[in-house]
């Protein structure tokens, strides 16, 4: 006779996937279930490759046509400069057309791997730490996302499970496999976690016999010294420090100053690439002023209000509990620290650069709110009650999600409406060339979306009738004549979306900058919002 689940274990199941249900409604609701941040755009570019079995494609002529941040585009190829351990995982979601649903079933997995090392510490943690993790606002806006902090986030996790569990060789291996796949995935991630791990397995003796974690890690590292040398001919190379040194007129705005080493991490007046917080460069007063950003934000977007992040002593301070907690709040302070010697601070929706910590530290609140309910002998649903303050963040960082970095989903309704077949689109901004919008639970300040992001609205568009380029009057005579089936337009892209434009070339004037002056011909299609 089969026995039926255990309620626990419905529980359990059910917010694993209430976690993917909610993130997936976020990802194709307020996100319209496209890409926003440069990064995103990466990302799915490079998974697009991956799941075609290759690592670049042929170079896109005029390169002034088609610029794009991380995306080098020269000597015959065009490739994405990000690490291919999150792209890989994404392409199975472009084979099958959801890209969009990867980093919701990672978040579902994210609920389901936490509860179960909660419960493992504390049994009546186990029941606290799955609607905790499925409705942190946090962890739904970036699973929601396409970035790669979810991703690692899980393996973070994962290997801190690995590293409190009994050890064995297979223990080892696995632990191995995971950080050389974190380290992959997001470089500086993995080498911080990988130190922590190793930092751990010295001070406790959790894993006496370590060694075999070495064959995956050194598989990992190979795997990275041979995709720069095919990249960039050296496997010390990376691609993005060659984004960085072509210093591309096309790409870079006014104001940016990329270099060989502008992206290099540490101290000086020659690290950073663009000015951030009034200049360029980086020092230790930017980094404290960064970390504590990311911390303000974590304490919104994690726990919902930073006075619930009190909840985290019982799991430093009791006895039972306090291995778990030094392991969790170590693991944020040793991502705080590197990241702190990086000259940007990372805030797009949410403390992104501190991402890896966060389901640690949910489960340490967990605890941490189980042993006060316990010890106060209070009833058991009195730890739900920080619950409230999760879905009330949500509830208020969701409107912000909204054309989020200036970008939505316009054009698949623009393709819906056009009805004139086969077409070359020119693409171009329209003013105002730079929007101010309040971000102060995803990015903590008032941010400023260049005209240029809007090109991630359509430079990776794919299939259907239209091809796109970007509008620059000196290179209409080549596009055209690359493209001589297909009759060229100007497409205008604004801020809102209610001003946007098509026109034939024809009628477009000599300069981008003067396309607000166009009329809208009548009998082409208006994008409406």
């Amino acid at each position: 006779m089969t026995s039926l689940p255990s309620p626990s274990n419905l529980w359990l199941v059910g917010w694993a996937v209430a976690a993917v249900a909610l993130a997936s409604a976020i990802a194709l609701g307020p996100l319209d279930g496209v890409p926003h941040v440069q990064d995103e755009v990466v990302y799915e570019f490079q998974a697009r490759l991956l799941s075609e079995g290759r690592l670049w494609e042929e170079e896109r002529l005029p390169r002034a046509a088609y610029p794009y941040e991380f995306i080098i585009n020269a000597d015959g190829r065009r490739y994405g400069v990000m690490p291919n351990g999150w792209p890989l995982l994404l392409a199975l979601g472009v084979l099958v057309g959801l890209p969009w649903l990867v980093n919701p079933l990672l978040h579902g997995l994210t609920v389901v791997a936490s509860a179960y090392l909660a419960g493992r510490i504390d049994a009546r943690a186990r029941w606290l730490a799955a609607p905790i993790l499925a409705l942190s606002p946090g962890l739904l806006i970036q699973s929601a996302s396409r970035m790669s902090h979810t991703l690692s986030a899980l393996l973070t996790l994962t290997a801190a499970i690995l590293l409190l569990g009994s050890a064995s060789r297979r223990r080892a291996l696995l632990l191995g496999a995971v950080l050389g796949w974190l380290l992959l995935t997001r470089t500086l991630d993995g080498v911080v976690v990988a130190t922590l791990a190793a930092t751990w397995i010295v001070l406790t003796r959790a894993l006496p016999r370590w060694w075999p974690a070495l064959a995956p890690l050194s598989v990992a590292l190979l795997l990275i010294a041979a995709q720069n040398h095919i990249l960039e001919g050296s496997v010390a190379r990376f691609p993005q420090t060659s984004w960085f040194a072509r210093m591309e007129p096309p790409t870079a705005d006014h104001g940016w100053r990329y270099s060989e080493g502008c992206n290099r991490l540490g101290f000086g007046a020659d690290r950073g690439c663009f000015v951030v917080s009034g200049s360029v460069g980086h020092t230790p007063r930017k980094a404290l002023q960064f970390v504590a950003d990311n911390v303000r934000l974590a304490g919104r977007l994690w726990f919902g209000a930073w006075p619930l992040a009190l909840l985290l002593l019982p799991a430093v301070l009791a006895p039972r509990l306090r291995r778990f907690g030094v392991m969790a709040l170590s693991t944020w302070g040793g991502v705080a620290a590197a990241y702190a010697f990086y000259w940007y601070p990372g805030l797009c929706y949410g403390p992104r650069f501190h991402h890896a910590a966060a389901p640690l530290l949910l489960v340490a609140l967990a605890l941490g709110t189980a042993w006060v309910v316990q010890r106060l002998r209070l009833p058991k649903i009195v730890g739900l009650l920080p619950l409230i303050a999760l879905v009330w963040r949500l509830d208020a960082t969701l409107p912000e999600l909204e054309r989020y970095w200036g970008v939505d989903d316009r054009l698949d309704r623009f393709e819906r409406l056009w009805t004139r077949g086969p077409a070359l689109m020119l693409v171009a901004s329209g003013p105002p060339y730079a929007v101010r919008q309040p971000l102060p639970n995803t990015a903590g300040l008032v941010a400023i979306f260049p005209d240029f992001l809007r090109r991630s609205m359509w430079i990776e568009r794919r299939g259907g009738e239209l091809l796109y380029a970007e509008y620059h009057p000196e290179l209409v005579a080549t596009l055209r004549a690359r493209h001589p089936q297909r009759p060229a337009y100007v497409l205008a892209l604004h801020p809102d979306p209610a001003h946007d434009f098509v026109t034939p070339i024809e009628e477009a004037p000599p300069s981008s900058r003067a396309l607000e002056d166009l009329p809208l011909p009548v009998d082409m299609p208006r994008i409406e919002r």
